[in-house]
């Protein structure tokens, strides 16, 4: 056998390995961060600039602080344009300009203002990055408040303006 098939082939059985362990013996953090970026609307330029923010501190030894970010497809073209959303391990950077955090999952479809969707985020984050404590973000405009008409604003915690949910 050629040694570079042999050591591919040893690559490839650790690899499996270790992908075939249970959550518990991935290293457990003091913290996991979930901060759901509901950028799928007017706040979308806002959406960016606050994970650029979140890059210039990351994710540490002691926190993980991971992330998912949607964009909608016509409110800012910056960073690749793209739309969706995606999920993120936030990593340290000083790029403002634009997002380097690893992405660890591409969700072209998703509706961020589904419950349902918020949730299988956090079961997500939790499955994947264990800790002893959890917080979750909500962030977008929030008009659950609100405590005009009706009519006027539409009471909500997440508004995603490609599906209107």
């Amino acid at each position: 056998m050629r040694p570079h098939i042999l050591i591919a082939s040893a690559l490839a059985v650790c690899a499996s390995a270790f992908a075939a362990l249970p959550a518990a013996a991935v290293q457990e953090k003091e913290w996991t961060v979930m901060v759901y970026i509901n950028g799928k609307n007017d706040l979308e330029t806002s959406a960016l600039a606050d994970m650029n923010e979140m890059e210039k501190v990351g994710s540490s030894a002691r926190i993980n602080l991971v992330a998912e970010l949607g964009r909608a497809r016509k409110y800012d073209t910056s960073d690749g344009d793209w739309s969706g959303a995606r999920r993120y391990l936030v990593a340290k950077d000083a790029d403002q300009k634009r997002i380097t955090s690893p992405v660890l999952a591409g969700l072209p479809g998703a509706d961020m203002g589904d419950w349902r969707h918020l949730a299988g985020f956090g079961k997500w984050a939790r499955s994947n990055f264990p800790a002893k404590r959890y917080m979750l973000i909500v962030w977008n405009h929030g008009n659950g408040w609100y405590k005009g008409p009706v009519t006027a604003v539409p009471k909500s915690i997440s508004l995603d303006s490609e599906t209107g949910n």
